[in-house]
């Protein structure tokens, strides 16, 4: 087996590790998120405190988006060696991460109208319950970004490799879209509650019931902002937009420099991790694809490479 070959496995070995530790903290918290949300509808229900099954109901849709970053590690593990995921099933990941951030975004817009709907005719609000609600939501919350932070330190910690990368001793950091969407969740929704308990303590002991619809409307604005950014890297990568012109250009030019003709040339990602790149080259010498390919080695991060020579 050859070097290439090797550095491939390594690679597969290095992307199914640091999944499947990020999945494992993913089933913990979504489990902590489903306990959570069970106590606090069955207490809301048998004392009929509408606060407290107000955020039951909350936490559920929370324990929603984080099985579906669940799901998306279980389908990208299980599907990892499908011959039909042409480049692999990076993907997944990120469509697990678009998905949340769509989920986020829709919370915000939700969290917009309910705290306009308040501001304009103010509910009578039990701040006891109310007050200790958002505690234990916070609490769970802390609980769950520590947890999730760490796989997502730990993947931080490792640099995956490639082939250019085990030659020049260096590679891009690993970015992990499913995680960040898991992570925005518990974190903005801890944010909320930190916003919704000050706001909650002002309103019982100085009369500032205003206050509490707008700590929604700052925290919808947080989650809004999150939400934005996770949908701008993800759909990038599921749409195959990324600005490569810098890298392409060196490469032009050092090719060029060689004497041919660059008939095709197209660089993505196909993972957020991972990047392709594809040439026609034309030259009269007819030249092998080895001796293209190690003459650009040098210049960009890039896993797979494909060109193909012409005369």
């Amino acid at each position: 087996m050859n070097n290439n070959s090797n550095c491939r496995l390594h690679e597969n070995d290095n992307f199914l590790q640091k999944n499947r530790k990020a999945e494992k903290r993913t089933f913990i918290v979504s489990v902590i998120t489903l306990i959570t949300m069970i106590i606090e509808i069955t207490y809301g229900l048998l004392t009929g405190s509408m606060a407290l099954l107000a955020d039951g109901i909350h936490m559920g849709t929370h324990a929603f988006a984080l099985f579906i970053t669940l799901g998306a590690y279980v389908l990208s593990r299980k599907l990892h060696n499908n011959q039909a995921f042409s480049f692999g099933t990076g993907k997944i990941g990120v469509l697990g991460g678009y998905t949340n951030a769509l989920l986020l975004g829709a919370t915000a817009f939700f969290m917009i109208f309910e705290s306009a709907k308040r501001l304009i005719d103010p509910h009578k609000i039990d701040f006891n319950s109310a007050i200790m609600v958002a505690v234990i939501g916070l609490t769970v919350n802390l609980i769950c970004a520590v947890i999730l932070s760490g796989a997502h330190s730990h993947n931080h910690s490792h640099k995956s490799h490639n082939h250019s990368a085990h030659e020049k001793g260096s590679a891009p950091i690993h970015k992990d879209a499913n995680l960040r969407g898991a992570i925005a969740h518990v974190i903005t929704d801890a944010f909320t509650s930190v916003l919704a308990i000050g706001a909650l303590l002002l309103g019982k002991h100085a009369g500032y019931d205003f206050l509490d619809p707008a700590a929604g409307f700052l925290g919808s604005v947080l989650i809004l902002k999150w939400s934005y950014h996770l949908i701008k890297d993800s759909g990038s990568v599921l749409l195959d937009f990324g600005d490569f012109q810098e890298e392409l250009a060196q490469i032009r030019k050092r090719l060029e420099s060689e004497g041919v003709s660059i008939r095709d040339i197209h660089l993505w990602r196909y993972s957020e991790n991972d990047r392709a790149l594809m040439i026609t080259i034309a030259d009269l010498n007819m030249r092998d694809a080895n001796y293209f390919r190690s003459r650009i080695s040098d210049l960009v991060h890039i896993d797979h490479i494909t060109i193909e020579v012409q005369k």
